[in-house]
């Protein structure tokens, strides 16, 4: 019988078998912005069926909106624009964007 795999073994399998695979930026934006929108969705779908939302939950959706905002503006700016791994970085941890002025 095998062990069981760890959360820390199949994080660095994903890590290692993701570290080729290359997106382009606007690729990454794209996904960030399709999985905001479906919690957007759910947080809809949770206050229309129990009439109640938890002040957070839309806390870190704007914090994420945020983070695609900030990341999009470093995008499509070609003269200040940030590396590759700087723009994936914004979007992996939008709660680095804590204490940024939202415009």
């Amino acid at each position: 019988m095998n062990k069981p795999i760890s959360f820390e073994q199949s994080q660095d399998a994903i890590d290692a078998i993701t570290s080729d695979l290359t997106l382009q930026p606007e690729k990454y934006l794209y996904y960030a912005l399709h999985d905001l929108a479906s919690d957007l969705i759910y947080a809809a779908r949770q206050l229309k069926e129990t009439g109640e939302l938890e002040p957070a939950q839309l806390k870190f959706v704007a914090r994420r909106a945020l983070a695609a905002y900030v990341a999009s503006e470093q995008i499509f700016d070609a003269k200040n624009r940030e590396t590759d791994e700087k723009i994936q970085d914004i979007l992996r941890n939008p709660h680095r964007t804590k204490g940024m002025e939202m415009p």
